[in-house]
């Protein structure tokens, strides 16, 4: 059975590596712990480099190829973190959900890397039925193009059958994940499961400021970074059909850059959705799927001697489920094509202005450092440099 939460707490010198998954509570615990960085150095805690999490790190060291063009990243990111990891005299923090699709081969390689005595891996979950949803969108938000109900019908026929989504299931089948890293690292003393409990905002703070022995209130909502609220039905379905349309033209790079990280970003973070305006809805029988799933994962869990912070049975929800009708998208308001439109358009409107920009500054240096340039020239370069700023400030002028 689960051993206490209270006994698992990290060593002067040891590295916790928090391996997600994906869609449990993990951005509001990265964006605590990057926030905290000064109080962490004070506590002797590192939370290496400057960024939120460390997914790219993560990627190159389990070999995980990024986008759907299968590109891989340089190993050396993973080097160069662990070199400062190992460096560090005192305890570190690592996150990325990233960490939770390695292999056992790469499992076992990242705990090599970072040293076997020092390592302990902190899981955080949450029940699948509500990790369903999010993961749809989040699939969607990468370049999918299969309708939620499609998606349900195939993730939850089987876990031993390759679904769609091939992640979903290495990455959410929970004690097939604990016991990789059960096995990486030796022992199930060494592993702890956090359960994020809606009832209790502050559940997943308080169980890693106990891991880390930190003051309570260390670990608080990062309220500066962006809200990274759901999708709801109606975006995800012109997202979707934007996807049907783009796939096989567009790079995974030019997707990830020009549709995820701006036109999608831009939505979610600038439109306030209608009241009225449908969710995202799970249907009845998938819920059920889910919680049969759920029951069973909680017996694995609690069978495996791991340290469990929270209710384990809160993972399988007993309430009553509603019978809902999910209702197909079949339109979508104006104004939303309008402004994932414009999100998609803007980093070009920017890429150009920018160039111009550049183009104005490199001819007003080759007026000042050649005196002697003849004067039609300078005349020439004089009004290049004007048409060029003037058609930057009308662009911007235009936003």
């Amino acid at each position: 059975m689960a051993t206490g939460e209270n006994d698992f707490v990290l060593a002067d010198d040891g590295v916790l590596v928090h391996i997600g998954p994906h869609k449990t509570g993990t951005t509001a615990i990265q964006g605590a712990l990057a926030a905290a960085r000064p109080q962490l150095a004070e506590a002797g805690i590192l939370y290496p480099g400057p960024k939120l999490e460390h997914n790219r790190q993560a990627a190159a060291a389990i070999r995980r190829a990024i986008g759907w063009d299968g590109d891989t990243i340089d190993r050396s990111r993973w080097f160069t973190m662990t070199e400062s990891v190992r460096s560090h005299d005192g305890r570190t923090v690592l996150s990325s959900e990233v960490f939770c699709e390695a292999s056992p081969e790469a499992a076992t390689q990242v705990v090599a890397d970072l040293d076997p005595e020092r390592v302990r891996i902190v899981v955080t979950l949450r029940p699948l039925e509500r990790l369903l949803p999010s993961s749809w969108q989040q699939y969607i938000k990468s370049g999918y193009r299969v309708t939620y109900e499609d998606w349900l019908e195939n993730v939850l026929e089987s876990r031993e059958k390759r679904p769609i989504t091939p992640s979903f299931w290495v990455r959410n089948n929970h004690p097939a994940v604990i016991r990789r890293w059960i096995e990486a690292v030796g022992s199930a003393d060494k592993v702890a499961v956090v359960i994020a409990d809606r009832s209790r905002p502050r559940s997943l703070f308080d169980s890693f400021e106990a891991i880390l022995q930190l003051p309570p209130g260390t670990l608080e909502v990062d309220k500066s970074l962006p809200s990274n609220r759901s999708l709801t039905a109606v975006e995800a379905e012109l997202l979707r059909q934007f996807n049907q349309r783009a796939y096989r033209n567009v790079s995974s790079q030019d997707y990830e850059f020009f549709v995820k990280r701006r036109a999608v970003h831009s939505l979610v973070e600038g439109r306030v959705p209608a009241a009225d305006e449908p969710r995202i809805t799970t249907p009845t029988w998938a819920i059920h799927r889910a919680r049969e799933l759920s029951k069973s994962d909680v017996a694995e869990i609690g069978e495996l001697g791991v340290h469990v912070f929270g209710d384990l049975e809160a993972l399988a929800p007993v309430s009553q489920v509603p019978e809902v009708e999910v209702q197909a998208v079949t339109s979508v308001p104006v104004s939303l094509a309008a402004e994932l439109t414009y999100g998609l358009l803007e980093p070009a409107v920017q890429a150009r202005a920018d160039a111009l920009e550049a183009a104005a500054a490199r001819a007003a240096a080759v007026i000042t450092a050649v005196p002697t340039v003849p004067q039609r020239a300078v005349r020439r370069a004089r009004r290049l440099l004007a048409t060029a700023r003037s058609r930057v400030r009308r662009q911007w002028a235009a936003r």
